[in-house]
């Protein structure tokens, strides 16, 4: 009865105040025998919560192990899921202990928190700002610092390990050291946030949040990534006087009917005003991080809660955009600092611009071409080589004309001088007995034309007036045309043709008779020649789907036969601009359509 008593009247046990805020450690004290151990690197996240409750089936849940739902059963009714809620009631969980704060990973500070941190020591009292920069730094401080010493700690034990077992040289320990560390050098950080702060009523409209920017929480390097966590995904749509959910009626499933949630109107006000924000600014780096389906995180993978899911997914997003961001930062830090000179907009020359974006068909002109092209005239003005560049292509433009001319005063001749037997002939009759070189070599001033389609033989007899160019004895006229009869282009030696002809020339005779009668008013050579401008149109809709029924090639009224023997160099003069290629057979004719458009 002694014990009773006593029990009875010992006062009731008081329960510990939660720890709020983070005391900083004192660094862990490495031995000379370790080597020296990086800094383990540390994500501080400033981020503000937006989500929504959605609907979601129960089927969705992992399944019940009994098996109670069978297949003819009743589905089951929809019930809530609110991973907002969810995460900011795992947040708020209280920490009895320094270890135990120091090992969330998102914890919540609500206006009233920071109207008690809006304060100078002298008692002024300052913007809510003001109290949450404050907050910021005294977890920054804390949380990176035991992130680096129990990067230490693992490298002391791993040292002590390496001693244990008679393998603790000085090079060894230091190695095993340096593994320590969560994030080496030569090794991409991992992207997840370490730390989250959330703040869930500040700021509640775009006038707070201009406020908070003008701290300068990302500038002055306190926080690592700014943003706003918007929680996005799809709900079962109910329906019907029962309010039961609809079914989807789209044919690919038997499930529910799912809508997108609205987004919330402050998100939209915060985007906007990102938007609207100067580049550079502190508030043009303030994010919308955008996590999609979170109405699926219910589905917690088997050994965690949906809370530590929605936790693990938020951390990655925000660990995802901060590493970006540092990603970015070096790149532009890294990047090659030019001075723009300045440049009178009367005397600017963007003759490049305009000459490669007209080499473009304007039905595929796109803002990767057109900054392709922007970005080239830029890079070529600022080296100071625009004008000379362009008057350099323009001459060449203008020789090369001056050039064609020329060619066409010679081949074209003057007066009524007989055809040279050269005209079309092939390697083996250049160099045969019965047609000498002297008449495949005519002096140009002797009045005989050269054959103007014969490219070969044009560019090696001009400027050899007094004599052919010849190379070890042997016309180089000669030795051009055989290389170019070893030349396969398209339609030569059946080269994109069938192998066999589908009919015979007497065939293809009668089958083109039976077209004749249905136009009589048109010669067999209009309609023939209107055929292959059909042919031509089809091939080239075929080529380009998006200019279908605007091919009219009824205008090209003039035609030119190339011989044979003729067509490899004159098709391959006729590639050297690059154009595409379409090719299409013509049964009717046994030919081969080519189109270079």
């Amino acid at each position: 009865r002694a014990t009773s008593d006593i029990l009875a009247t010992m006062p009731p046990k008081k329960e510990q105040a939660p720890v709020t805020t983070p005391e900083v450690e004192e660094l862990v004290a490495l031995p000379e025998d370790v080597g020296p151990v990086p800094d383990a690197s540390f994500c501080l996240a400033l981020g503000h919560l937006f989500g929504h409750s959605f609907l979601v089936q129960p089927s969705a849940l992992p399944e019940d192990p009994e098996g109670a739902c069978g297949d003819d059963a009743a589905p089951p009714a929809p019930i809530k899921f609110d991973p907002k809620a969810v995460l900011l009631e795992r947040a708020k969980v209280p920490a009895t202990s320094q270890e135990d704060l120091l090992a969330k990973s998102v914890m919540v500070v609500e206006r009233e928190e920071l109207q008690a941190l809006a304060k100078t020591p002298e008692g002024e009292d300052m913007p809510l700002a003001y109290g949450l920069k404050q907050r910021l730094e005294k977890e920054r401080v804390a949380r990176s610092r035991a992130k680096i010493n129990a990067a230490r700690r693992k490298a002391l034990e791993i040292a002590e390990a390496a001693k244990a077992v008679g393998d603790a040289d000085e090079v060894g320990v230091e190695e095993s050291a340096a593994g320590a560390g969560d994030h080496q050098p030569n090794e991409p950080a991992a992207a997840k946030a370490d730390f989250l702060l959330l703040s869930t009523d500040y700021p509640a409209n775009v006038e707070e949040l201009q406020e908070l920017a003008a701290e300068g929480l990302c500038s002055n390097e306190i926080i690592d990534v700014w943003a706003a966590v918007y929680l996005a995904g799809e709900t079962i749509e109910l329906g019907g006087a029962d309010g039961k959910p609809l079914v989807d009626d789209d044919g690919l499933g038997d499930g529910p009917k799912l809508i997108p949630m609205e987004t919330p109107e402050l998100v939209r006000g915060f985007y906007d005003a990102v938007q609207g924000a100067p580049i550079g600014s502190e508030l043009s780096g303030f994010a919308i991080c955008t996590i999609r389906d979170s109405n699926t995180l219910c589905l917690a993978p088997e050994g965690s809660s949906s809370a530590e899911h929605v936790q693990g997914a938020v951390l990655s997003a925000l660990g995802a955009e901060a590493s970006s961001r540092k990603l970015f930062s070096t790149w532009v830090q890294a990047a090659q600092k030019i001075s723009v000179p300045k440049i009178d907009p009367q005397k600017g020359d963007a003759r490049l611009y305009h000459r490669m974006m007209s080499s473009i068909d304007t039905w595929h002109h796109d803002i990767p071409i057109f900054l392709h092209c922007l970005t080239e005239q830029v890079e070529r003005t600022l080296g100071g080589e625009a004008q000379r560049h362009e008057d350099e292509v323009a001459l060449g433009s203008l020789m090369e004309y001056l050039g064609v001319a020329c060619d066409g005063v010679i081949t074209d001749g003057g007066g009524s001088a007989p055809k040279p037997k050269l005209r079309y002939a092939s390697a083996e009759q250049l160099s045969s007995p019965e047609q000498p070189q002297q008449q495949s070599t005519n002096d140009v001033d002797g009045g005989l034309l050269l054959p103007h389609l014969d490219r070969t033989v044009c560019n090696h007899h001009l400027g050899h007036r007094g004599g052919e160019a010849v190379i070890n004895g042997e016309s180089v006229a000669i030795i051009a045309r055989r290389v170019l009869d070893e030349v396969v282009v398209a339609g030569s030696r059946r080269n994109g043709l069938p192998k066999d002809s589908n009919f015979s020339r007497a065939q293809r005779e009668s089958l083109a008779y039976r077209l004749y009668p249905f136009a009589p008013q048109l010669s067999s050579a209009e309609l023939e020649q209107l055929m292959l401008h059909h042919a031509f149109e089809e091939l080239l809709s075929k080529a380009q789907p998006e200019r279908r029924g605007k091919w009219c090639l009824v205008d090209r009224c003039f035609r030119e036969r190339i011989p044979h023997d003729l067509v490899a160099q004159t098709l391959g003069a006729a590639l050297q601009a690059e154009p595409l290629v379409s090719t299409a057979h013509v049964p009717r004719h046994d030919a081969l359509l080519v189109a270079l458009h």
